[in-house]
């Protein structure tokens, strides 16, 4: 795992990240090693990256819809609130109790939020300013890009480098460190490992606002 806090942002697009809920579609097929909770909190996690874009690619084949992960960019703006941010250190709140679940191997008992090992029904805690919940905290969410250093400078709509060995992942587990829930903390994994701690979020890409 290779991780690094940087606090710079990138937006600059036009997608809807949605709720997990939408992963429960009638008659989708999970690959053997994904696991979604039942309701009334449905949840996918122990996730692969490979496992996840299989899921994806059969879930778009049966909605006839464009589901994909969401770039890391994307998911950090999503993360931090959109154009309504309130620019929060963790998403939603400054107060992690109050969005996350986290620190089962936190060192500090005073520092976590659960104490046992597995993650928690979604939409137990405050939502950011768009909505979401849980981008802090629970499972780890698997994004589109390679993980590699920022480039200086500001870009629109980075998609980050063309190849790489490991993928990113945001927004920290229920598992880690108050620290791993910010939302301008970056981590990196290698695509074809997965650990209970490792889950998606979906993003639907919509048309353009008007200009």
């Amino acid at each position: 795992l290779r991780a690094v806090e940087d606090p710079r942002r990138r937006p600059g697009f036009h997608v809807r990240v949605v709720d997990g809920d939408l992963l429960r579609i009638q008659g989708v097929c999970q690959p053997p090693r994904l696991r979604i909770r039942e309701p009334p909190a449905p949840q996918l996690e122990d996730a692969l990256q490979d496992d996840c874009q299989a899921f994806i690619k059969k879930l778009n084949e049966l909605s006839d819809r464009q589901f994909r992960l969401p770039t890391e960019a994307e998911w950090e703006f999503a993360a931090r609130g959109g154009n309504k941010s309130l620019g929060f250190k963790y998403s939603g709140s400054n107060d992690l109790s109050e969005v996350a679940w986290y620190g089962f191997y936190d060192d500090n008992d005073n520092n976590r939020t659960i104490t046992e090992f597995t993650s928690m029904p979604v939409k137990q805690k405050k939502a950011n300013e768009l909505g979401l919940y849980d981008m802090s905290g629970n499972v780890y969410e698997w994004c589109q890009d390679w993980y590699d250093d920022y480039t200086s400078g500001n870009v629109d709509n980075p998609t980050g480098p063309s190849s790489g060995s490991s993928r990113v992942l945001r927004g920290g587990s229920w598992s880690g460190r108050a620290e791993y829930c910010r939302v301008s903390y970056r981590s990196g994994h290698n695509p074809v490992n997965g650990y209970s701690d490792c889950g998606m979020r979906l993003a639907l890409p919509c048309s353009p606002f008007p200009s």
